[in-house]
């Protein structure tokens, strides 16, 4: 629908084009809202918990248009941080959940000794318990990224920006890690993570501590 609002035709295309761009992001954002509900609704009632992430990682990578993502859960002996679901867009991969399981290696979280792995970005959020975010993870020097580098070279792709985040439940304790990579804008081009995708990443984070907190309840009942 194009409203008139004024006699000249170019301010008037110009207007009509502001209200659409703004009713689209009203709408857009309305539906996130939708999805963040239906989470939380699902949290109490969905038993099966690797649709729970799935809705958590697909609502993540739908609102800031994430190329990949993954959530790694802390395994039983609390040494490794394990793939829960992996998603690339671009890869066309799509694995863990209710979908084909992950063969990969767990990331190590502690050496042979004892002491904390403190190289790697996702053991470093572990331990660190907070958030990491990179507008390109390859000037990230301080963290051993060989791993992202040779999986880049063997695709063909290139990971640039980056954002994990910690899984914290109520007491503190990090259950898990959730990263998001490459958000895209509206003509596809890898951007960076804005300060909205933070706070949305950072509420479905805790959707999904919640969620893994709930396997971890209903595992000790069993």
């Amino acid at each position: 629908m194009n409203y008139t609002f004024s006699s000249n035709q170019q301010v008037n295309n110009t207007l009509n084009l502001v209200v659409k761009r703004i009713t689209d992001m009203a709408e857009d954002q309305i539906r996130h809202i939708q999805q963040l509900t239906r989470i939380g609704q699902a949290l109490s009632s969905e038993t099966d918990l690797d649709k729970i992430f799935e809705m958590i990682l697909d609502e993540g990578i739908a609102f800031t248009k994430a190329d990949a993502a993954t959530i790694y859960k802390v395994s039983d002996d609390a040494r490794s941080l394990e793939f829960e679901l992996v998603y690339n867009a671009k890869l066309n991969m799509r694995q863990g959940g209710t979908n084909d399981p992950i063969r990969w290696n767990p990331v190590p979280l502690y050496d042979d000794a004892g002491n904390r792995v403190m190289s790697h970005i996702v053991s470093a959020v572990y331990h660190n318990k907070h958030s990491l975010c990179f507008d390109d993870v390859y000037q990230a020097k301080e963290y051993d990224i060989s791993g992202t580098l040779k999986s880049d070279h063997n695709n063909n792709y290139r990971c640039k920006a980056m954002l994990t985040i910690p899984l914290k439940d109520h007491e503190d304790t990090v259950l898990g890690v959730i990263q998001f990579i490459n958000p895209l804008d509206d003509d596809g081009q890898i951007t960076v993570f804005s300060p909205e995708h933070k706070t949305m990443l950072s509420s479905l984070s805790s959707q999904a501590a919640i969620a893994l907190s709930n396997r971890k309840l209903i595992a000790g009942l069993e």
